[in-house]
């Protein structure tokens, strides 16, 4: 039995997510829904499909997010899901952030490839001659929207850079006192917001 019926008039749930998603204020049983979702197709694109019917499922590539289109409301509209992985990344990310952001690693003195354990923290830097690398997915597949900060204590400017098949947008030489931060945008591409040279 598929758990998905929105309740009208609700209010923001106690975990204060948006009330908008569901399982968050969705908590009775539709069995006309799960007819529904029997016949439901599914659309993986940039933009939502143009003629959905109720129970219809859209993967959307571009921001990477579940979607239903629902018509028992007060108006149809598309309904993120949550449960799938990037929901779960996110609540990771959140928990994440709550607890460990801006914690500084351990200083590294030589070149430096970023890790896993780097994620939401500041990458402290103190090299002499070097750089600090983002490494492909393929290497170390941080999810997209982890966001590293980096901060340099070293009077050398240390370089940011992508590794192979890795772009940095805006990637540049980081001076004494700097810090700046990487978000990941997508599989390979990576975001530097702050002042390098």
């Amino acid at each position: 039995m598929v758990d998905i019926t929105r309740l009208t008039g609700g209010t923001v749930p106690a975990d204060g997510k948006d009330p908008r998603t569901f399982p968050s204020i969705w908590n009775a049983t539709a069995t006309s829904l799960e007819s529904a979702l029997a016949e439901a197709s599914v659309t993986v694109s940039a933009s939502a499909p143009t003629s959905p019917s109720n129970g219809d499922l859209w993967w959307d590539t571009f921001n990477e997010g579940l979607f239903m289109y629902y018509t028992g409301g007060e108006t149809p509209e598309w309904i993120a899901t949550t449960g799938t992985l990037e929901s779960d990344v996110a609540t990771l990310q959140a928990d994440v952030v709550a607890n460990r952001l801006m914690l500084e690693t351990t200083e590294k003195t030589s070149s430096y490839t970023l890790a896993l354990d780097d994620a939401y923290k500041v990458v402290l830097a103190s090299i002499d001659t070097g750089s600090v690398t983002v490494p492909a997915s393929t290497s170390v597949d941080f999810p997209i929207g982890t966001v590293i900060n980096v901060y340099n204590i070293n009077p050398t400017d240390v370089i940011i850079q992508g590794g192979v098949g890795v772009t940095v947008r805006n990637a540049g030489s980081l001076a004494q006192y700097g810090e700046v931060s990487l978000r990941k945008r997508a599989a390979d591409e990576w975001v530097l917001a702050g002042s390098v040279s």
